[in-house]
């Protein structure tokens, strides 16, 4: 009898710790619905004690709408035995609902009568967030699929496309319903390429380069694709996404773009030859106001297909890289195409203007003389100079002074020192002063280790300090109606540097005067 007894104590202490070790909530209710034991995780969940519960209708912890215990009920509970995993919704102390996925089952006495009912359940609100949070990533990347304007097509491990986004049945003529199980290279115009994005996908694992799309309509259209594996949940391939685009206008526009720039570097080179004959026939003094003219008209439209064309390699650049990093927006490629179209417009228009003055360049003469260098004295170098200009000078009032050691000499190219000579004073008399105004010009020499300073100035006008830093620029001038080519300190500038191996620096005050500082290599 003892034995017994101890046995069912037993029985009881296990039966009760196995209750309250269960992590889900197990409530025993009467069969009219009261409550008659919970066990401590159904407090812990709810946040009621257990004296708030025991004697209470079970509608206190169950929403009445999902749990209406009637005589129903428990007649098909005593047929059925028990409900398993029906969803509920819990009602806690504080006013929340919790999803539950709950179960019940019939309590019977040795002699088979109803007793009472065990509901058990499991709080699912963390299996609910994880499931909605999933619902909604699946709706936003189905959206992003379907709102993308590159074409994203899925295909299985057996080649056979599972999706097939708006863009891509744009782009190849197909509906979904039409390409849905059908096989991947339909889409494409040659098996070998298919085979070979296939191939990498297999080896590495994804593929990237550029494939030709076939269309319903049996078009065909150059495909830049990415592509990578899909795996399963085990880590298993389950076939592969691609992301593809149909770049025919983006090819188009780089055919054009090169095709312009190609076209303005020809150009460019022949403007080059033209300047280079027009400097040129500045030393012979004879091109007058046909070279102002036509050097003005040609930098103008040079300059516009420059800035045009620089413009378009921005604007190409700057597609090309958010397409490369896959941001380009379709409103950003329309606003390219339409840049392209302008630009290229303009450019086509300009460098026709100037090829047809490149043609009027050509007909120009240009001396061919050829630079010889030799050691020469530089003082009397320059006075020879300033005598060979005597017949100029003596229309205007000046008077030039030379300071210069006797014996300096150099080991140059007379020629090209005499052109930097006479041009600065030529600038002298044609910017500097007035007609009829008088003036002092005074060219200064000094010898610094292995080179010669040569200051020339002037105490005329001098120069505005926004007019200063453009006086070297060809074509540059402030008299073209009066005969100004723009042609005079350019080849001063590039003479001294490029012949003389020198520099040329400018100082110069308005109302003061300017000073040209030379400094030029006695031996070359």
């Amino acid at each position: 009898m003892m034995d017994e007894q101890k046995i069912l104590a037993d029985s009881k202490n296990y039966a009760e710790n196995l209750i309250k070790s269960i992590t889900a909530s197990l409530i025993v209710i009467s069969t009219e619905g009261i409550i008659l034991s919970v066990n401590p995780h159904t407090c812990k969940m709810l946040g009621f004690s257990e004296q708030e519960l025991i004697g209470k209708p079970i509608n206190t912890v169950i929403d009445i709408k999902d749990l209406i215990f009637e005589d129903m009920w428990v007649k098909f509970l005593i047929k059925k035995g028990e409900i398993i995993n029906v969803e509920r919704t819990y009602l806690a102390k504080d006013g929340s609902r919790i999803p539950s996925l709950f179960s019940s089952s019939i309590i019977r006495s040795d002699d088979g009568n109803v007793e009472g009912i065990i509901c058990m359940a499991q709080d699912m609100s963390e299996r609910k967030r994880v499931e909605n949070e999933l619902e909604r990533a699946q709706k936003f990347a189905q959206g992003l699929i379907e709102s993308s304007m590159d074409m994203i097509i899925a295909v299985n491990k057996d080649g056979k496309i599972t999706e097939f986004n708006r863009a891509a049945q744009k782009t190849f003529g197909y509906s979904m319903e039409e390409v849905l199980g059908i096989d991947i290279s339909t889409l494409y115009d040659s098996p070998d390429e298919i085979k070979k994005v296939m191939e990498d996908i297999g080896k590495i694992g994804q593929y990237s380069g550029e494939i030709t799309g076939r269309g319903k309509g049996g078009n065909t259209f150059p495909v830049i694709v990415s592509a990578s594996v899909l795996q399963d949940s085990d880590g298993q391939s389950s076939g592969f996404m691609q992301v593809s685009r149909d770049i025919t206008e983006l090819k188009q526009a780089e055919q054009m773009k090169e095709r312009l720039i190609n076209e303005l570097k020809k150009t460019n080179e022949e403007l080059k030859k033209s300047q280079n004959q027009l400097v040129q026939s500045e030393k012979m003094a004879s091109l007058g106001q046909l070279v102002a003219g036509v050097a003005h008209e040609i930098n103008t439209p040079i300059g516009i297909g420059v800035t045009a064309a620089s413009h378009f390699q921005d604007i190409t650049d700057n597609i090309l890289s958010l397409y490369e990093t896959k941001q380009m927006k379709k409103s950003e490629l329309e606003g390219y195409f339409s840049d392209a179209k302008e630009t290229s417009s303009l450019i086509l228009s300009n460098l026709r203007r100037t090829g047809d003055l490149i043609i009027s360049f050509k007909m120009v003469s240009s001396d061919q003389t050829s630079h010889v260098q030799r050691v020469f004295n530089l003082k009397l170098y320059i006075e020879d100079i300033i005598l060979s200009l005597k017949p100029k000078l003596k229309h205007y009032p000046l008077k030039i002074e030379i300071d210069c050691p006797e014996k300096i000499e150099l080991d140059s190219y007379p020629g090209a020192f005499a052109q930097v000579i006479t041009n600065l004073i030529m600038n002298s008399l044609n910017h500097a002063y007035d007609k009829g105004q008088e003036g002092n010009i005074n060219i200064n020499v000094e010898l610094q280790n292995s080179n010669v300073i040569i200051r020339f100035c002037d105490d005329g006008k001098g120069i505005p300090a926004e007019n200063r830093k453009k006086i070297f620029d060809p074509f540059f001038t402030t008299s073209r109606g009066s005969g100004g080519t723009g042609l005079g300190l350019h080849i001063v500038f590039n003479v001294i540097n490029q012949t003389l191996k020198g520099n040329i620096t400018c100082e110069s005050a308005v109302g003061i005067g300017t000073t040209f500082i030379i400094r030029i290599p006695l031996k070359i």
